[in-house]
């Protein structure tokens, strides 16, 4: 007789509230929200200062990852009637309730990066989902 199937994970924990649980760590999960709040733990900054701070990121992905920021209510967005203008991204208080968490993450990164890339050396030698064999195994 087969054994019942084991159903585990947050989404078996909230059912009802499973999709909306995908959708938020999707968001919050994103390599550039990581980055744009970890980077704004230092205090209020200007677009441009946050751009110069975060290589790699496009303005155009910088311009999406804030306003989806600002709107799911992580950080505000501060517009000062001056010339030239100016604008200031800060977190707000549920925004620095992340800060643990990405910051973590992007620890999590960098302590295992070394490990994680010689892992993908190694996959490409032997294919991903096969086993590493050692020594020369003659097929037989």
């Amino acid at each position: 007789m087969a054994s019942a199937r084991q159903i585990a994970g947050p989404c078996q924990a909230w059912p009802e509230d499973s999709a909306f649980i995908r959708e938020v760590l999707d968001r919050i999960g994103d390599k550039w929200t990581v980055l744009a709040v970890s980077t704004l733990n230092a205090g209020p900054l200007r677009y441009s200062d946050l751009h110069a701070s975060i290589p790699g990121i496009s303005q155009r992905m910088l311009t999406q990852t804030l306003k989806h920021l600002e709107r799911d209510g992580l950080i505000t967005r501060t517009a000062y009637a001056e010339v030239p203008p100016r604008v200031e991204y800060e977190l707000t208080d549920l925004g620095r309730s992340l800060l643990g968490a990405v910051t973590a993450m992007a620890g999590w990164a960098a302590a295992h990066h070394g490990e994680i890339a010689g892992n993908r050396a190694a996959s490409e030698l032997t294919g991903v989902g096969r086993g590493k064999v050692a020594g020369n195994a003659s097929a037989g």
